[in-house]
């Protein structure tokens, strides 16, 4: 802008004739000097700040491409590692989506079955402890019976002796008739 309003003023001044082109470059040459250190500063911090610019943005770009490359390869991952889980023989499940789903219903399932069978496991532990209670009356009981069966041996021993001795009294009583009548 400058530099057009003093060319304009060099033609004013020179009006009678108009300059050659060689005379007007000479003239913006001249113009130009005192601001060719501040137009090529200029044009550097420009083409400084244009290439900060683009590296900034071109590093971004590059730093969103390497999360989206593992954001990719992690999927890829899940995926494989998805196939490889064996949902009850459903191996023809190929939509990851369905899949997903259907190890969901499993757990689920499986969730609702652990449950179940700890009610059931409770139940059978009850159940087992009140056998073993019973089992441990028996026990107390067998352990009476065995301390009695000495006593009751005994007593049964002295009873067939004395059953012997009363039939061996009444064999003799009845071999001599004699005494057996004048009672």
């Amino acid at each position: 802008m400058i530099l057009a309003s003093r060319v304009m003023k060099f033609i004013a001044r020179h009006a009678c004739h108009y300059p050659s082109p060689r005379e007007l470059q000479v003239v913006a040459r001249h113009n130009e000097q005192p601001y060719s250190p501040y137009i090529h500063l200029l044009g550097a911090h420009a083409l400084e700040l244009c290439t900060h610019h683009d590296g900034a943005f071109a590093q971004n770009k590059l730093l969103g491409a390497y999360a989206l490359k593992e954001k990719e390869y992690s999927l890829k991952l899940i995926l494989n590692k998805l196939g490889e889980i064996d949902v009850g023989g459903e191996r023809h499940i190929s939509d990851p989506v369905k899949r997903v789903e259907w190890v969901g219903k499993l757990c689920s399932d499986l969730h609702s079955l652990v449950a179940s069978l700890e009610q059931e496991t409770r139940k059978s532990k009850r159940a087992s402890e009140l056998l073993l209670a019973q089992l441990n009356e028996v026990q107390e009981r067998n352990d009476s019976f065995q301390e009695e069966l000495p006593k009751v041996t005994d007593e049964l021993v002295d009873l067939r002796r004395k059953r012997d001795w009363a039939e061996a009294a009444k064999l003799e009583a009845l071999s001599h008739p004699d005494f057996c009548c004048y009672c």
